[in-house]
């Protein structure tokens, strides 16, 4: 009877001790661990030269969140081309297959430096580390292809969006009955007072008032609500290229509008308040010229 308790006893502490073993994960070198919960072995695997889009968390050891791609509007791309250094983050993707779920702990050091490129932990993240200074992962793969493969998929969805934006600027134009052409590089510019004063020119500055809204009028700026116009040196690159290319065709003392495509504005980045892909609508106004001291 003791020795079957016995038995039952050791075989509890050995599957305890697995069981541990497992949850730590397992030791690739280099400081890492990796713990794979889902696994597809008949997907693709992760190689060298793949362009990799996954979900990814990321966090210290005082559990302060560095990084959730869930709240970012796209998952996160991370390419492999195959001259990352030894002992990073890259090693245990390519372990992973798509699909897959994992759990990382990486050395916060080796991370930055290594992954990262950065010459030491930055000084913001350095306040949310614990005594192991180590970081740990979330990741799911959501799809792994070669880099050709992966460009031209991009390129197709871009090209998507700029159709679908010229579709909704040609309903805008018909729909505010806008007999002003657009120019050769997309920008509608309508002038809507001449200015009796001297023609904007570049490297000079201004004094300049603004509202900026999106094609369904929800506005997004104005230097007119705040009542505290823009001071702007013209035509080197401080502001969107559409905005400086309409303000080059006006006139101190003018006002316009201009409907600038996204590709002279901020294309497909997301700002919060302006979308991927936004065409901007700005009432300009140019005050005065503001002379050098």
């Amino acid at each position: 009877m003791k020795k079957r308790v016995f038995a039952v006893l050791s075989m509890a502490v050995c599957l305890t001790l697995m069981c541990v073993s497992c949850n730590k994960g397992k030791d690739i070198g280099h400081g890492m661990t990796i713990r794979i919960h889902d696994e597809h072995k008949d997907a693709r695997q992760v190689q060298t030269g793949d362009y990799v889009t996954m979900q990814i968390m990321y966090k210290t050891d005082k559990d302060s969140v560095i990084l959730d791609s869930k709240n970012q509007n796209d998952p996160f791309v991370m390419p492999i081309s195959g001259q990352e250094p030894e002992g990073t983050i890259y090693d245990a993707l390519k372990m992973l297959h798509v699909g897959d779920s994992a759990s990382l702990t990486i050395q916060a050091d080796s991370f930055f430096v290594n992954t990262v490129h950065q010459e030491q932990v930055p000084t913001e993240i350095e306040a949310l580390l614990g005594k192991k200074r180590m970081l740990y992962f979330e990741i799911k793969i959501l799809d792994s292809k070669p880099h050709e493969e992966f460009e031209k998929e991009v390129m197709a969805k871009h090209q998507i969006k700029l159709d679908e934006e010229k579709a909704a600027i040609e309903e805008y134009v018909a729909t505010n009955a806008i007999t002003v052409a657009p120019q050769e590089n997309g920008l509608y510019y309508i002038e809507t007072l001449k200015g009796k004063g001297k023609k904007v020119e570049a490297e000079k500055t201004y004094k300049i008032h603004y509202t900026g809204k999106l094609l369904n009028g929800t506005e997004f700026d104005s230097s007119v609500k705040r009542d505290a116009p823009m001071t702007l040196t013209v035509g080197v690159g401080r502001v969107i290229p559409g905005f400086d290319a309409g303000l080059l065709q006006m006139n101190v003392g003018g006002k316009a509008t201009l409907i600038i495509p996204s590709m002279m504005a901020y294309g497909p980045r997301d700002l919060g308040n302006i979308p991927p892909y936004s065409t901007l609508v700005f009432d300009v106004e140019v005050l005065e010229e503001v002379k050098a001291e």
